[in-house]
């Protein structure tokens, strides 16, 4: 597969009892992540957004890629599309609380930051497991595209339709 194709995924064919699971867990991590991150600073919560297919598609369900901007924590890399879990942050502490997160959360770096068109993005993490350690696998990376933030390509109707039945419940 050269750099020019992007995988084609049918998430119509995903278990949905597994991803729910695979949300609710995600989800958990994204609390974890903003709790701390506001302990010196301030980090917007936007847990309860819809994801985006349009980008940040991955092409299994086999992981979820945590993407920095701007130094802070600001969405996953998810099977049905980017989720934007956070937004704009400032303040101190931003090193320390992100060491504190790969403690529990072993987030190993998979792509430094990038230029694109829309800004600076990046860099981008592999989220190993969960708040109760319980193992997210290595994601697919080949679909990676930092240039153009794109993953594998989903089509949005599904992907939305899924998204309705799995998605976790909402957080205050």
């Amino acid at each position: 597969m050269t750099t020019m194709e992007i995988e084609r995924v049918d998430v119509s064919a995903y278990d949905a009892e597994r991803l729910a699971d695979y949300y609710q867990r995600l989800q958990a991590v994204g609390l974890l992540v903003i709790e701390t991150y506001n302990r010196g600073g301030h980090l917007e919560s936007r847990i309860n957004q819809d994801v985006n297919p349009a980008y940040g598609a991955l092409p299994d369900m086999r992981g979820a890629i945590l993407e920095m901007v701007g130094g802070v924590p600001n969405g996953f890399w998810t099977p049905l599309g980017y989720w934007n879990f956070a937004g704009a942050g400032y303040g101190g502490g931003a090193n320390q609380a992100f060491e504190e997160v790969n403690q529990w959360l072993e987030l190993p770096l998979l792509k430094d930051v990038g230029k694109s068109h829309g800004g600076e993005y990046g860099p981008y993490y592999a989220v190993m497991c969960d708040l109760d350690g319980m193992a997210f696998a290595m994601p697919d990376t080949r679909q990676l595209d930092v240039m153009n933030r794109r993953g594998a390509w989903v089509n949005h109707a599904q992907a939305k339709a899924v998204w309705d039945k799995v998605r976790p419940r909402r957080v205050k």
